[in-house]
């Protein structure tokens, strides 16, 4: 069901693109599985195993993976942020709230314009670093799924052979009996 919180949401995406000049996820494909290990920027809380043959597919939408906040962040702005982009819409604040903090940031003169965009170039860097590490593990992730796939099928198919085989002796013992009950008379 719609509500004003899904452009609360929005909205916190939009100010953490205006914060760090920065695309989100950049360079990430649109569904990464696997498990993660935390990062420097990136803190992915673990994923509960599924069923064999389950992929473990996970996402903004799953709110296992989060914008991430650049070192160096204002608390103040990053606690905006966060409140804008809760997963549970009903944790969302209002546009009211949101006005009211940026009036409050914005009376409070924290940080100089020359020193923000300076600290923008940095987040942008640091962030393409982080996006980039984890795109490479989300590759990694993948071969290794891939090696998995293979491994099992193999497995699949030298049981499908042992299955065989003991039917086969199965039969050759059957076989064997009966002709040798055939001798006994």
């Amino acid at each position: 069901m719609y509500s004003e919180k899904v452009d609360v949401y929005s909205y916190g995406v939009l100010l953490w693109e205006m914060l760090t000049r920065s695309i989100p996820y950049n360079g990430l494909p649109p569904l990464s599985v696997g498990k993660f290990k935390k990062t420097k920027i990136f803190s992915f809380p673990k994923l509960e195993k599924k069923k064999k043959k389950k992929k473990l597919a996970f996402g903004v939408g799953s709110g296992t993976l989060r914008l991430p906040f650049p070192s160096g962040c204002p608390v103040t702005i990053s606690a905006i942020i966060s409140r804008c982009i809760e997963r549970a819409p009903t944790k969302r604040c209002s546009f009211k709230d949101i006005l009211s903090s940026l009036r409050l940031l914005k009376s409070s003169d924290f940080i100089s314009h020359t020193e923000f965009e300076k600290l923008q170039k940095n987040w942008q860097e640091e962030l393409g670093e982080a996006f980039e590490a984890l795109k490479k593990e989300i590759e990694a992730i993948k071969r290794k799924q891939v090696e998995l796939t293979v491994a099992e099928l193999s497995l699949e198919e030298r049981e499908r052979k042992l299955k065989e085989r003991e039917r086969n002796l199965a039969t050759d013992v059957s076989f064997a009996f009966a002709c040798c009950q055939t001798f006994k008379k």
